[in-house]
This record gives structure tokens, sequence and C-alpha cells, in this order.
């Protein structure tokens, strides 16, 4: 279980395989290419399989994610919310409430109040300099502002209030 996690410019952000149950609420997933690594890779990819010997295991899966911002830079990856499915194991994956980046829908997802290729604006976003601001302040238009749901989490990561208003989506609020 994670909650108002930022998680960034990694090789692989978010990635679940071979099942199991997880639930992220108020998180943002993000990856911009930078000289030292290139954003090659969905910032969400979920999988009730892995492949063990040249054959694939599977297993139940359960994942909710709620309140979450996924994207990342254009370029190399086209969906960066990918959810792969295989054999006939319980599998339930959600988004509630979350916005991403993504051509295509996630197959085999339940997909709730979803704001879909929408830019969320962060604060500010420089490559260049390697500066990553994921917060929202600076645009009152941002499309994440007001579109979650209420939680069991009150603060966000800057461990503001989240009960003014409706929450935003992602790890932080607008304040």
């Amino acid at each position: 279980q994670a909650s108002n996690t930022l998680i960034s410019n990694c090789a692989n952000n978010i990635f679940i395989e071979l099942g199991g149950m997880y639930a992220f609420t108020h998180c943002t997933a993000a990856s911009y290419s930078t000289n030292f690594l290139l954003h090659k890779t969905p910032v969400l990819s979920v999988a009730n399989f892995a492949v063990q010997s040249s054959n694939p295991a599977t297993n139940n899966l359960q994942a909710f994610f709620t309140n979450c911002i996924f994207w990342g830079d254009e370029g190399f990856i086209e969906n960066d919310v990918l959810v792969n499915k295989q054999g006939s194991n319980n599998f339930n994956v959600t988004l509630n409430h979350c916005l991403y980046r993504a051509l295509n829908d996630p197959a085999n997802t339940t997909l709730s109040a979803v704001i879909k290729n929408q830019d969320p604006l962060f604060d500010s976003i420089d490559v260049s300099k390697k500066y990553f601001d994921f917060r929202q302040k600076n645009n009152p238009s941002a499309p994440a502002i007001n579109q979650g749901i209420t939680t069991a989490f009150l603060y966000d990561l800057d461990n503001n209030n989240r009960s003014v208003g409706l929450p935003d989506l992602g790890c932080y609020e607008k304040q």
C-alpha cells in the first residue's frame, strides 16, 4: 500500500508483475528523458504473470489506483499505463479518479472518472537543468485540481490539508 508518494524519472517507475495485492492512493509517477535516463518504459506497468524458465507463471492480481497521476514525456512511449493479463486467475485492476497519458486505454482495467491525455501542468519541468517540481500550485487550470475523491489520507506529501474542497490528484495538494 502506498499513499502520498512521488516516483519520478526511474527506469521503471511502478513495475508490478506476477500478481499480488496493491493499493496506491494520491501517488504521482512521472518520467521525463534526461541526459542520464531515457523514458523508454511506461510509468505504470502491471501484470499478473512473469516469465520463469521460458514459461509464463501467473497469479491473482488486485491493484487499485485512486487519485493518482501517471505521466511521461512523449517520444519513446505511447502508453504510460500498461496492464497485461494472462491465464484465468482472479484479476482486478482499477484506475479511479486518475490522470494518465496513453494512446490506448489500458486493457483489462476498470476506469472510473479518469482524465486521459491532459497535460497535468506541473509547476516546473526543466529537463536541461534537471529540475522537476511536480506540484500544481502555479496553474489554477491544471486538470488534476479538485478532481479526486475523498480518501482516508487527509494530508499531502507537503503536509497540506486535502479537505479544502475536493482533493487533487497526485501526491501534492494545491493550497
